[in-house]
């Protein structure tokens, strides 16, 4: 079930024929799109990307394992100053470690030469403020 999972999300997030329809119901935006696609076309001409992703393409051995919120402004690899390859990084909102994380942080250590394992949160987190809000509205009980 998976895979067909997967391949549905890859085939929504790389038809053109869906970006026209999600543009077509307000859902989203050519420009968006193209600006994305934009971005994407100066990544792979950037010279100091082109060397990172050649040391990369045959696979990745990264030092580092981040587990961070997906908070749009708190890449791990722009904080921490690392380039392709060098942080093994889930991202979920509020930096929660369910089952699937653990398995993807287990798995990064046992396959690896991972050095070292960092649970990275940030301030004003829109996750831990709804999580707080939830309790104190709540008496405490999730």
């Amino acid at each position: 079930m998976r895979p067909k999972f997967f391949f549905m999300l890859f085939m929504l997030v790389f038809s053109g024929g869906l970006v026209q329809a999600a543009s077509d119901s307000g859902c989203g935006s050519k420009h968006d799109w193209h600006t994305l696609q934009k971005s994407n076309k100066d990544f792979i001409r950037n010279p100091k990307y082109i060397e990172q992703r050649k040391k990369t393409a045959r696979g990745q051995n990264p030092a580092y394992v981040v587990l961070s919120c997906s908070d749009s402004r708190t890449p791990p690899e722009l904080i921490f100053h690392k380039g392709l390859g060098k942080i093994f990084c889930p991202r979920v909102a509020g930096n929660t470690a369910g089952d699937q994380v653990i398995d993807s942080i287990a798995f990064a250590v046992a396959t690896w030469d991972i050095t070292t394992v960092v649970v990275m949160g940030h301030e004003r987190c829109g996750a831990v403020i709804g999580a707080l809000e939830h309790l104190r509205e709540n008496g405490g009980v999730i």
